[in-house]
């Protein structure tokens, strides 16, 4: 159940990978990105180097392809708007230092999982 729990975790995080494929760009691409985006996920998290260099790596794949305060906004909910700019900020510090540990953590002997996509397709603007 942890593992399903995990896997679908991971899912959410790729599918808010905010360097994915721009309006314009052929579903093919898209796909092609994805799947780059999961042999370095993959590279990373199953690397059996100390923890806290997986976890610096992971942070740095966190920067550079996913949307961070998008992503915390959502987690956030309707609380979000609440917030005070400040509270805002210090959030989504908090959700990428809980983001990072966690998956490193729980995901330190990650071996062997496969990542496919079935379908791509342009919906709407992208």
């Amino acid at each position: 159940m942890m593992r399903r729990s995990l896997l679908t975790g991971i899912f959410v995080l790729f599918a808010t990978a905010s360097s994915a494929a721009p309006p314009g760009v052929n579903p093919a691409d898209a796909v092609a990105f994805m799947n780059q985006l999961w042999d370095r996920a993959v590279e990373v998290l199953s690397n059996k180097a100390d923890p806290a260099v997986r976890e610096a790596r992971f942070r740095q794949l966190f920067h550079e392809d996913f949307d961070c305060p998008g992503i915390a906004r959502f987690v956030l909910g309707g609380y979000w708007r609440a917030a005070r700019e400040a509270e805002q900020r210090e959030f989504v510090k908090l959700f990428e230092d809980y983001a990072a540990y966690v998956y490193t953590a729980r995901l330190g002997d990650f071996a062997g999982e496969t990542f496919k996509i079935r379908e791509s397709r342009r919906m709407g603007t992208g």
